[in-house]
């Protein structure tokens, strides 16, 4: 791959070394890269890649809340814990929002106050989550018994943000 709108340019370059796993390079670094089992798939149901799990739990926990939030649309016979998920999501953008603030972080665009950055970072971890429902769902074939055990009662995620509705309450 090559850069063609980028002023300094960069190639990545991509060998397969065996079977599902791959080395690429780019800017005299390289990388191990390892392609995804449906187990690795499962595995990360309603976790986000984009940030870097432990950079705050409030990206973290975004992201699931609106995964939790977007699942009904392929899953039916789920129903997402509204109030739960709201209250979840107004703590992560305060945290956000708190965690810009005492580090003093640089926010953009330039005179943006770090509510705004906050909203808007939330609105981005909204679109990643619908994406990676849409993703997820395709790759795996019982994806809906998969996000249950990720956020139904119990569940290894966010406990709580679906409800079976076959279940009796």
């Amino acid at each position: 791959m090559a850069s063609t709108g980028s002023p300094d340019g960069w190639t990545y370059t991509v060998r397969k070394i065996d079977g599902d796993i791959f080395e690429g390079t780019t800017r005299g670094r390289t990388e191990t890269l390892v392609r995804c089992t449906l187990k690795d798939v499962a595995a990360g149901v309603g976790m986000s890649t984009t940030f870097g799990t432990g950079l705050t739990k409030s990206t973290d926990t975004a992201f699931s809340a609106y995964y939790a939030q977007a699942v009904p649309t392929v899953c039916p016979d789920l129903r997402a814990a509204d109030a739960d998920i709201r209250r979840a999501l107004t703590a992560a953008e305060l945290g956000w929002a708190d965690f810009l603030k005492r580090g003093r972080m640089v926010v953009y665009p330039p005179g943006t106050s770090y509510e705004e950055d906050a909203h808007r970072t939330m609105r981005l971890q909204e679109q990643n989550a619908i994406s990676a429902v849409r993703l997820d769902a395709q790759e795996l074939p019982d994806f809906c018994s998969e996000v249950e055990r990720a956020f139904g009662e119990g569940g290894r995620v966010a406990p709580g943000l679906l409800i079976d509705r076959r279940r009796k309450a």
